[in-house]
């Protein structure tokens, strides 16, 4: 059992691709994300530098504990949006491929502004990303928000596209530009759990023989 706020649970990548077929990784969330980096330059043995809670939060706002399972297919939405409609980023074809297991996607933001954002989303939807899926899971945004709160904002953005979908959706989870990060591998078999603001990841590569409940957890 690991409590939020140790960082060994989100695995270093090399552990997490070194994981023997078959074999399972298993994260939670942190309990605090930095948002300004260390200068490594003149401090190349800086480390992390923790100033803000992590909080996984639900989309539709609800606080109740959560289950979604499913093939993992995703990244950063700033470069593969572009791929959107083309044979290089066919994920209807992954849906159907993983019927049986169901899929969840992931995707982060670096860069994208709100009103691009939903742009990027609505391009996603149109070309069949947001369909038959078990769940969507985005991680913390890195890219500028609305200045007033009277503007269109990326909590806006976001539920202008995915409050509408069929499945669950997670925000603010530890994916993307501010770390720590957790490390998920596209094609991988994951089950997520979620529960008051935290949550794990448990991945397998390969079949889903012996994948039944979860084998770790941050409560």
């Amino acid at each position: 059992m690991v409590e939020p706020g140790t960082f060994r649970a989100a695995a270093a990548i090399w552990d997490v691709l070194a994981t023997p077929h078959s074999a399972k990784v298993s994260q939670c969330s942190s309990g605090a994300f930095e948002t300004v980096g260390a200068d490594w330059a003149k401090n190349p043995a800086a480390g992390l530098a923790p100033s803000d809670k992590t909080q996984w939060k639900r989309l539709d706002g609800s606080a109740a504990s959560l289950s979604i399972q499913g093939r993992l297919i995703g990244g950063c939405l700033d470069a593969i949006s572009r791929l959107a409609g083309t044979s290089y980023g066919n994920v209807p074809a992954f849906v159907e491929s993983a019927r049986d297991e169901g899929t969840v996607l992931y995707l982060e933001n670096a860069e994208l502004k709100p009103c691009e954002l939903a742009r990027a989303l609505h391009g996603l939807g149109m070309n069949g990303w947001l369909s038959n899926l078990q769940g969507v899971l985005l991680g913390r945004s890195a890219a500028p928000d609305a200045s007033s709160s009277d503007d269109f904002t990326y909590i806006d953005a976001i539920r202008s596209v995915l409050g509408g979908i069929l499945c669950p959706v997670l925000f603010d989870m530890d994916i993307g530009h501010f770390p720590p990060q957790l490390s998920l591998v596209n094609g991988a078999l994951a089950k997520v759990e979620f529960a008051a603001g935290s949550g794990a990841i448990v991945q397998q590569l390969g079949s889903n023989q012996s994948f039944q409940q979860p084998a770790f957890s941050c409560r």
